[in-house]
């Protein structure tokens, strides 16, 4: 499953975070993934030039535990995307 992250400000390649607070518009497009890496740690992203949008996928984690044969707790770390 996508989630819009990022949309384009016109006029030329300005972009800026819909998530975030703030009012900033970042300059390039280089600018807007890696602020979206820093706050998302989102390493695949979904750009629709025409539409101007930067998706993110959106990550499930979960962790199971498991028994080993001398009766150790283990644990399993799964990720998935929907």
């Amino acid at each position: 499953m996508k989630e819009l992250v990022a949309q384009r400000v016109p006029p030329g390649d300005r972009w800026t975070l819909l998530e975030d607070e703030s009012d900033i518009v970042f300059g390039s497009l280089t600018d807007c993934l890696n602020q979206i890496y820093v706050v998302h740690q989102a390493t695949q992203f979904f750009i629709d030039a025409k539409k101007g949008q930067i998706h993110d996928m959106i990550r499930y984690k979960i962790v199971v535990p498991y028994a080993t044969k001398n009766s150790t707790l283990m644990y399993k770390y799964y990720t998935w995307s929907k």
